[in-house]
């Protein structure tokens, strides 16, 4: 990651919210769609590349540098360790995290038979 440099510093009204793919490319929506066939349900890393819109019950996040609303681009790794890895290696691939990445948030549960934990933290990718 040492390569990616930093653009300006985060600015709430500056955050992206519009939907990509895979890439940050542009959807290509077309005209000619034929509404009366299904689309296919999008992959998990299709979905990373989707702004996911804060619900009530979701709080900003206070990081080092700044604090970033709820909602954001989620990347689902599931409960299965090869779907994981496979899903970050196309994450990576894709440059899910770019110039333009201002934190990560990392958020897991546990469970046993006596507790369940959600945890996170925030990851700056670097001195921005």
């Amino acid at each position: 990651m040492s390569h990616i440099r930093c653009t300006k510093s985060f600015s709430r009204s500056a955050a992206e919210r519009q939907d990509f793919a895979p890439g940050w490319l542009p959807i290509p929506w077309t005209d000619d769609q034929n509404s009366s066939t299904p689309a296919s349900a999008p992959t998990r890393l299709e979905r990373a590349f989707l702004f996911t819109r804060p619900t009530k019950s979701e709080y900003s996040y206070g990081g080092h540098m700044a604090t970033y609303p709820a909602g954001g681009y989620v990347a689902d790794l599931t409960e299965y360790p090869d779907k994981a890895s496979d899903l970050m290696r196309d994450l990576e691939a894709n440059e899910w995290v770019d110039q333009y990445t201002r934190a990560v948030l990392v958020e897991f549960n546990t469970s046993d038979l006596t507790e369940f934990n959600t945890s996170g933290w925030i990851s700056t990718p670097g001195p921005c």
